[in-house]
């Protein structure tokens, strides 16, 4: 076209896929746009000023996640009378000249037209009207040819109709007896069997032209094809729910005790009310796909909602012109009235947009009510269905259904896990998925072992399964080059395959053992437990505090108190209680995630702020984690598990924690507490014993440092 603001059309986008829905979401995106990358260009492309324009059919089968992001203007189809009109004056003109009849055009009485609109059409649209005239006007072609005088006529009338394209194919009550049964069938609720017979006899009054008319006839679908009566009735077996979990899922086995402990409630008392179970953790271990293993174990149904794609409240409980809610939507697919419904990242939910509170009515609706979609407009009872939802992180959960919830956190997986993880499941999948066998290609023990320690850094295994992808693509591409010979990976070939490996251990040795170097643990939704380096520096100035590494406001403020308690307690460590006078302090949390918030990180900065005040150095082969207060006291935090999993496998030996989470640490499986050594706290001054070296980085450790950067 050889311009960069083109008018794109995309027809018929109902026909999409979820995948390629996906890309497309992304291509239509405002803030991914700008920068399209073909994957054979392989350079970015603005499609910014590119104007977008699709079409479809059905408006509920384009994929929800696309639908939710148009502006859907609603073509309401032509009436009997335009459609004639549009004949006239377009369609018969046209297929004329194109069977070559302009010299003696044929032409229809508007009867002939109404005739082939009633009996031979069932659109909205005018393409099977044009096919009808195409039809005749290429019979009457055909008999000026042959010189067949029967087939030629002045005026095509309604009666002629018949003779040109048949019986009507078309029967004007196609589909209504079925559905009419449907709707009457033995065990239909009295309110959904007057609902469908009420729209069933406005529909024998309208013509099908008319757009109601198929808006109509959608309405009687959905409702017919809602399980109102329907239900999953396999026995619940405890010793089989067992066996599907620790078949289908590795690790993690207090999270399937407790899993264990809601199916046995749900065996002694079936019509208990469920509670909202949440499953939290941070991304790839596990938490969707336990989920649909909680559905097998029980006998249901998975009914599955993306909750990042539900975009307002509409998106849950439909819109009265249509098409249904997710839930409704769901319920279709599945069949039944009581399957478990999965509610996958429920703190992508946004708050603001009613679309939590729409989910929470749903789920716990007021006594004595009952779901109502919009669209169908008929209460349906959700009292049978089970929910399980997933999230990253539990702060961002909407409160209207945090505080409903039962919350079961899984922790990231151990080395150990990951290898039969690694071992089980990822790899026989991807050699599948790549047309390979195990006589083909051979992963050692100890290749494993050095892919999970150099080339995995999250809680979860989405990076060990893409290191194994990777593997197995290279061993495609050596056979697709001819090289057929069994391939046994080690690790001394991970280097040529996956690129050097990252040496955390040796990251960590190199940036502590000088002033003013600490180190912390955080938690983040992405890799889970991190180790983060807190650097604090400190330069002639006028006491300003300085904080870099984006930082959320929790830690800025957790910055603020450690500089307050250390400069009330300056004297105790030799520091002179006027050092901030004359001097500027530069804090700076590097860290593997992007944005970092929480009061975890005080310890480390208060120890990192003495360390670089008084020239001793902090043990580098420790982590820490703990909330201070100004009045010196150490706090409980979170995430223990993961942050403990984290420091073990940076290579530390010791973690300080606050004393309050030592019931935490009994949670954590023996081999990790025999790996790490784990001294508790209270108090800060405890704190910087336990973790500060003895010994100053100078050659006089009594030497305190003044207001103007000079030491005494």
């Amino acid at each position: 076209m050889g311009s960069n603001d083109p008018v794109f059309v995309l027809d018929e986008i109902d026909k999409l896929g979820p995948a390629p829905a996906a890309v497309l979401l992304e291509v239509l995106d405002p803030a991914q746009n700008d920068r399209f990358r073909d994957a054979f260009v392989e350079l970015p492309f603005d499609l910014s000023a590119v104007l977008f324009i699709t079409t479809a059919n059905e408006v509920a089968r384009i994929p929800p996640a696309l639908r939710d992001r148009l502006e859907i203007i609603d073509l309401p189809g032509y009436t009997e009378a335009e459609k004639i009109a549009i004949a006239e004056t377009h369609l018969i003109p046209a297929q004329n000249r194109a069977a070559g009849l302009m010299a003696t055009p044929v032409r229809f009485t508007r009867g002939a037209c109404r005739r082939m609109i009633r009996d031979y059409t069932s659109e909205r649209g005018i393409r099977q009207l044009t096919r009808c005239l195409q039809t005749v006007c290429r019979k009457v072609a055909l008999g000026l040819e042959t010189g067949n005088a029967l087939l030629v006529r002045e005026r095509i009338t309604a009666t002629q109709v018949r003779a040109f394209l048949g019986a009507p194919a078309v029967n004007p009550t196609d589909g209504l007896d079925r559905l009419r049964e449907q709707i009457d069938a033995p065990g239909m609720p009295d309110v959904v069997r007057e609902r469908g017979q009420e729209v069933l006899e406005r529909l024998a009054t309208w013509p099908r032209t008319d757009p109601e008319h198929a808006r109509a006839r959608e309405y009687l679908r959905c409702l017919a094809s809602l399980p109102w009566t329907k239900h999953t009735a396999a026995p619940l077996d405890l010793a089989r729910a067992r066996v599907v979990l620790d078949a289908g899922h590795a690790g993690h086995g207090a999270v399937k005790e407790r899993l264990v402990d809601y199916i046995a409630v749900r065996l002694k008392k079936p019509d208990a009310t469920a509670p909202l179970l949440c499953l939290v953790g941070p991304t790839g271990v596990g938490k969707t796909s336990l989920a649909g293993l909680l559905a097998a174990a029980l006998g249901r149904a998975r009914a599955w909602v993306a909750c990042g794609e539900l975009n307002g409240a509409a998106a849950v409980h439909g819109i009265p012109s249509g098409p249904p809610g997710r839930l409704i939507e769901e319920l279709r697919r599945v069949g039944v009235r009581n399957p478990m419904f999965v509610l996958d990242e429920v703190d992508c939910l946004d708050e603001g947009s009613g679309t939590a509170a729409a989910l929470f009515e749903a789920i716990a609706p007021a006594p004595g009510a009952a779901f109502r979609d919009r669209y169908v407009d008929l209460p349906f009872d959700l009292a049978e269905a089970l929910f399980v939802a997933t999230a990253n992180s539990l702060g961002s959960v909407p409160a209207v259904l945090r505080e409903t919830m039962t919350v079961i956190e899984l922790p990231g997986y151990t080395d150990a896990d990951k290898r039969v993880i690694a071992t089980r499941y990822l790899l026989p999948w991807q050699l599948a998925h790549h047309g390979l066998t195990a006589g083909q290609v051979q992963v050692t023990e100890e290749a494993i072992e050095a892919m999970i320690g150099g080339y995995t850094r999250n809680a979860g295994v989405w990076d060990l399964a893409d290191a194994l992808a990777t593997v197995c693509a290279k061993v495609v591409r050596r056979r697709a080059e001819g090289d057929e010979a069994p391939v046994e990976v080690a690790s001394e070939l991970f280097a040529g395959m996956l690129g050097p490996p990252s040496h955390r251990k040796a990251e960590v040795a190199a940036r502590t053992g000088r002033p003013g170097v600490a180190l912390g643990l955080s938690l983040t939704t992405v890799v889970g437990g991190n180790v983060m380096f807190v650097e604090v520096s400190r330069m002639p100035g006028t006491g300003a505090l300085t904080l870099t590494g984006g930082l959320g406001e929790g830690m800025q403020e957790s910055a603020r108190v450690a500089l307050s308690w250390v400069r009330a307690n300056a004297a105790r460590y030799g520091i002179d209680p006027r050092f901030h006078r004359g001097a500027d302090i530069h804090v700076h949390v590097q860290s593997r995630a992007a944005r970092k918030d929480g009061a975890s990180a005080g310890v480390a900065m208060v120890a990192a702020m003495v360390s670089a005040l008084t020239g001793r150095v902090v043990r580098g082969d420790l982590a820490m984690t703990g909330e201070v207060t100004l009045s010196g006291q150490i706090l409980p935090v979170g995430g223990i598990s993961e942050k403990v999993l984290a420091a073990h496998c940076c290579g530390l030996a010791r973690v300080i924690l606050p004393r309050q989470n030592r019931k935490h640490v009994e949670e954590l499986g023996d081999d990790l507490r025999c790996a790490v050594a784990i001294d508790y706290v209270t108090r800060i001054d405890e704190l910087l014993d336990l973790a500060m070296r003895p010994t100053a980085a100078t050659s006089d450790t009594r030497r305190a440092i003044t207001p103007a950067g000079r030491m005494s």
